[in-house]
């Protein structure tokens, strides 16, 4: 087994952070300001496609907790409600001298 050196791979790393940001830079040559934005857009898309995916979910779950507190409300609002006019009914039917 080959003794794992930290300098070459620091140097790949370095080599391979370099190409991909040539590679940018040649795609964006030659394009409109529009094709530009979103070509750096899906770029950094891709280079940060967990913290994307983070985020997108954390966003849903919150969503989905608004709207779940919402319900919650409106379901206890219609349940108070209900027992409201149950109990007013009852008062008119208990009352004798109508």
């Amino acid at each position: 087994m080959a003794k794992f050196d930290r300098k070459k791979f620091r140097e790949t790393l370095k080599q391979s952070k370099l190409e991909k940001e040539n590679e940018l830079e040649l795609e964006l040559q030659e394009k409109s300001p529009a094709e530009k934005i979103l070509i750096t857009l899906l770029h950094s898309i891709k280079e940060n496609r967990l913290r994307v995916f983070l985020v997108i979910f954390l966003l849903l779950v919150i969503f989905g907790g608004v709207i779940a507190v919402g319900e919650i409300n409106q379901y206890r609002e219609n349940q108070a409600i209900l027992e409201a006019e149950a109990l007013e009914k009852k008062i008119r039917k208990n009352i004798w001298f109508r």
